[in-house]
């Protein structure tokens, strides 16, 4: 198994064991998520590997090469609107019941923005922790760990629920070999196949083939 899989599963491992019911991983124990999972403290975090670069510098071409990684690590997190969204677009709302719409979306957005920047921090002193330096791996699987960026999306109304999503980019180095691939072995086989020959009226001909 490459290396690159072997962090990817370490790094949701780490999230995944010190989350403390905070917020649940994706992956970790194999739960899925709603916009009414994530409700309020129901907060989601899902990892995966973005990208990967091998620098042709740092590599041999029938050898070990340097892997290095970009993982995004993505939140989602929604609060409850005290009022009925469905306001602010259905057809002979009343002003009043617009502006209590728009009132309700503007406060259930703060509430999200605050739940995802709590997130983002019980995130990043996880993974940054001097402790969770190699992910719980054995030491010189990976180097060079580094949270790179944070970004926010743009606040979504999901039936009564605003869901609020964002990104952190986490970035390490690991150093991929080479097994080679060692194939399948295909042995002789009889290809079920009639042909239609004339005076052959039983139609048993088979064709076999090598694969």
């Amino acid at each position: 198994m490459m290396n690159f899989r072997v962090v990817n599963a370490a790094l949701i491992n780490i999230l995944g064991s010190a989350t403390a019911g905070a917020f649940r991983v994706i992956g970790y124990r194999g739960q899925g998520h709603d916009s009414e999972e994530v409700r309020n403290l129901k907060r989601m975090v899902q990892v995966y590997c973005a990208f990967g670069d091998f620098p042709k510098s740092a590599g041999r071409q029938t050898g070990p090469a340097q892997h290095v990684l970009t993982f995004n690590i993505d939140f989602s997190v929604s609060s409850a609107a005290r009022v009925n969204l469905a306001a602010i677009n259905a057809p002979g709302a009343t002003s009043l019941q617009i502006a209590t719409a728009l009132a309700g979306l503007q406060e259930a957005s703060y509430e999200a923005d605050v739940l995802l920047d709590e997130l983002i921090d019980l995130t990043y002193q996880i993974v940054m922790d001097g402790r969770n330096f190699d992910l719980g791996m054995d030491k010189g699987v990976m180097s060079s760990r580094w949270v790179t960026r944070i970004q926010k999306d743009e606040p979504q109304p999901v039936g009564d629920l605003v869901t609020l999503t964002g990104r952190m980019v986490y970035t390490c180095q690991t150093v991929e070999e080479v097994a080679g691939d060692t194939g399948i072995v295909m042995g002789l086989r009889a290809v079920g196949t009639s042909i239609d020959i004339i005076g052959d009226d039983v139609e048993q001909t088979i064709v076999e083939t090598r694969g």
